[in-house]
């Protein structure tokens, strides 16, 4: 049987102080940066670099919201998918060099 003790109720010589000191103490030594980036949540995962799809979703979720403000989240990404199907090739092209921009920079920034 293992028997769990809260040490935090015990242990009253440990101050508030000392415990961010020794975060900040850690947060020196980390290679990774304290302040998250655009591309990390708040707990420090990295994000994976948006697609060509997510890059133009992105503009065209937009443009979609203004024009119809009650329209449900699930019913914006179904007229997405179909639009983004829809479109040629060459309409393409933009958001695909972007996201492969994005693809590299992602990459050099988190090797």
């Amino acid at each position: 049987m293992v028997q769990h003790t809260d040490t935090s109720e015990t242990d009253g010589s440990m101050s508030r102080e000392a415990t961010d000191s020794e975060e900040s103490e850690f947060m020196a030594c980390s290679p990774v940066p304290i302040n998250p980036d655009w591309c990390k949540t708040a707990t420090g995962h990295i994000k994976r670099p948006m697609n060509a799809f997510m890059v133009w979703s992105k503009i065209e979720r937009r443009k979609i919201m203004e024009q119809s403000p009650d329209m449900h989240n699930a019913e914006i990404s179904k007229r997405l998918g179909k639009r983004w199907k829809m479109l040629k090739d060459s309409e393409k092209i933009p958001f695909i060099r972007e996201a492969e921009r994005l693809r590299l920079k992602h990459m050099a920034d988190y090797p």
